[in-house]
């Protein structure tokens, strides 16, 4: 008997630790509310303790409570769920989410587990909300624990019920929804002037832009129509051509290999010649280009083809990678100084009248002197 007597106020100690460690945490979550509720709400709590026992003895005893018991919709509620027990065995707290609807549940907060007096408390806080106004209810909840005898068994809380208000007082309730004049429309200012003075400057610019474009086209129109071509310039094309073929070939680049450098020099010398002698701008023409603006100044179409040709095995070597031959090369200087002699100004002075059809490019044939 007196063991069962010590026994018995062992457990009043712990339960009455129990007590204590539970308000404690609820406590400060109140006071963590506080703003949300008035000081006569934060003092009701909805509370509910069952005890599970073996042979008259308690061996587990859960509480679950809930504060405040009367809130306003979308208040911010407090659910409480600690279970104490004499011995260390498996437990499994309720699952909450999901399954206290209305009630939703915002925040999870597990405390350690805590020993006094040789009993071991869990305790979990879960903070709730709800938008439903009446009298709500949180279901019994299961606890799943382990007997010290090693048997499963459940132990439910009891139903918990809160009373959830509307935040409209029950006068405008009874009042009904009263209709409230829509407010008129709010007239802004104004201000034109910077946009006007935006889409000035804007046009400021365009005229200018288009100003400027228009005389530089006519200075171009100017300068060509002003341009002549000065008879010493064609006289001196092909002089000027025949001195870096000669260089060219000095510089033995068919002897030593650079055949891409060779034919870069070799259109280079080709292209300045057709400007300087014919007024044609082959520098900044494509190969096609070049062939039509050759055939429309009266170039033979002996001498346009050939151009052509050699212009193209030229871009092979050039953008293709293309590996010209030595043999090619060679025979290709010797066209092009050929083109140059066939076609160079000759004065009528100078020539005899078998030489007067040379002088005129429509009459050159590639074909004829080399």
């Amino acid at each position: 008997m007196r063991e069962r007597s010590g026994h018995m106020i062992a457990k009043a100690v712990a339960l009455a630790v129990f007590v204590l460690a539970a308000a404690a945490p609820l406590i400060t979550l109140d006071e963590a509310l506080a703003d949300e509720r008035g000081p006569d709400d934060a003092t009701l709590v909805v509370e509910s303790v069952v005890r599970a026992t073996v042979a008259g003895d308690t061996i587990l005893e859960v509480r679950a409570s809930i504060s405040p018991a009367r809130a306003t919709v979308g208040d911010r509620l407090i659910l409480t769920l600690t279970a104490v027990r004499d011995y260390d065995g498996a437990l499994a707290f309720p699952r909450v989410a999901g399954e206290i609807a209305p009630f939703e549940v915002l925040d999870v907060m597990i405390h350690a587990t805590d020993e006094h007096g040789g009993a071991v408390i869990e305790q979990r806080q879960y903070v709730l909300t709800a938008f439903e106004t009446g009298d709500l209810r949180v279901p019994a909840l299961a606890f799943r624990y382990v007997s010290p005898e090693g048997d499963t068994a459940s132990v439910y809380t009891d139903t918990l019920i809160v009373t959830i208000e509307s935040v409209i007082s029950p006068e405008e309730l009874e009042q009904g929804p009263t209709a409230r004049d829509i407010k008129p429309p709010l007239e802004l200012k104004r201000r034109i002037w910077p946009a006007v003075v935006i889409a000035g400057l804007v046009a400021a610019v365009l005229v200018g832009l288009l100003h400027l474009r228009r005389r530089l086209r006519s200075r171009r129109n100017v300068d060509r129509e002003s341009e002549t071509e000065p008879e010493v310039r064609r006289a001196a094309a092909h002089l000027a051509a025949l001195a870096r073929l000669g260089e060219l070939e000095r510089d033995d680049l068919i002897g030593q290999g650079e055949l891409s450098r060779f034919y870069l020099v070799l259109t280079d010398v080709l292209r300045r010649y057709i400007l300087d002698r014919f007024s044609v701008n082959a520098i900044d023409m494509t190969t096609k280009e070049l062939a039509s603006a050759m055939c429309v100044a009266d170039l033979a179409e002996c001498d346009v083809a050939r151009t052509v040709d050699l212009l193209g095995y030229a871009d092979l070597s050039k953008f293709a990678r293309h590996m010209p031959t030595s043999e090619r090369a060679h025979d290709d200087l010797v066209a092009v100084r050929a083109f140059v002699e066939r076609t160079r100004f000759r004065e009528l002075s100078d020539v005899g009248l078998s030489d007067v059809g040379l002088s005129d490019p429509g009459l050159s044939d590639l074909g004829g002197e080399e």
